[in-house]
């Protein structure tokens, strides 16, 4: 439930960028794009992870032209074994199901 709700944040993110780079008056500096679309991917750090986003800039580096985003569908930096536990006791009569 919170990755999806933390999903939904960063897509909505990247979309409100992207609709503002065609829009006047938003903002358009492509340093300045840079840093709030690391915002939301900061704040959802797990889920930040199966997205790639692409920002393209102008000839000068001035300003964005272009934001594109895109998710993956397994990320190799995610730990496969999340939420795996290992227990560890020093009482050796104990079944796997006592534990």
């Amino acid at each position: 439930m919170f990755s999806a709700c933390r999903r939904v944040r960063l897509q909505n993110a990247s979309d409100k960028l992207k609709i503002g780079l065609d829009k006047k008056d938003t903002i358009k500096n492509y340093s300045k794009i840079l840093e709030r679309i690391d915002r939301p991917r900061e704040k959802n750090s797990r889920v930040a992870q199966d997205y790639r986003i692409e920002v393209t800039a102008d000839a000068n580096k001035n300003n964005a032209i272009r934001l594109d985003w895109q998710r993956e569908s397994q990320s190799d930096q995610k730990n496969q074994f999340c939420g795996v536990y290992c227990l560890r006791t020093n009482i050796p009569d104990w079944s796997e199901g006592q534990l």
